[in-house]
């Protein structure tokens, strides 16, 4: 799970080149312990999607955590990851689904997540899947911001009777 979330992370932000804060910020969220931890996490969910040879993907969600405005509530994606080579499939769109599922059975009507602000196909994605533009907010890395579109989905209690996108 570490490597593929490297993997994921690095081939999305890192366009040009492999600054020394930028590799430090990876492997240190990244770390085979770092990642264990946060899978262990008591309030998050991990589903993972499979090939023949390992992850190609997951999403986890935490129904704890409070978003940056009251807009979104406490329920979040807080990482979808899927190998690039596997996009358009339609795997994302299972992952995230199933991520939203138990969310929703967490008693969640609504749910937020953050991707960067200049990831166009990420926020494509996502607005396919019902999420609308609520703000900003900035993802730090040694000090340094990134801005960050704030998306939010409601109606997920509708959705685990049956009627998701």
């Amino acid at each position: 799970m570490a490597a593929l979330s490297i993997e994921v992370w690095t081939g999305t932000y890192l366009r040009r080149g492999v600054a020394p804060m930028f590799a430090r910020h990876v492997l240190d969220c990244y770390a085979p312990a770092a990642v264990a931890a946060r899978l262990a996490s008591d309030g998050d969910a991990t589903v993972v999607a499979e090939a023949e040879e390992g992850p190609i993907g997951y999403v986890t969600v935490s129904s704890r955590n409070p978003g940056p405005i009251p807009a979104c509530g406490a329920a979040e994606v807080t990482t979808l990851y899927l190998q690039p080579r596997h996009h358009g499939r339609g795997i994302g769109a299972v992952l995230l689904g199933r991520g939203l599922d138990i969310l929703a059975r967490d008693g969640a009507d609504r749910a937020w997540l953050t991707t960067n602000a200049e990831n166009a196909p990420a926020i494509g994605f996502y607005g396919r899947m019902g999420f609308r533009n609520v703000g900003r907010t900035d993802y730090l890395i040694d000090g340094v911001g990134y801005p960050n579109v704030i998306l939010v989905r409601s109606g997920l209690s509708d959705d685990a009777a049956g009627s998701s996108p």
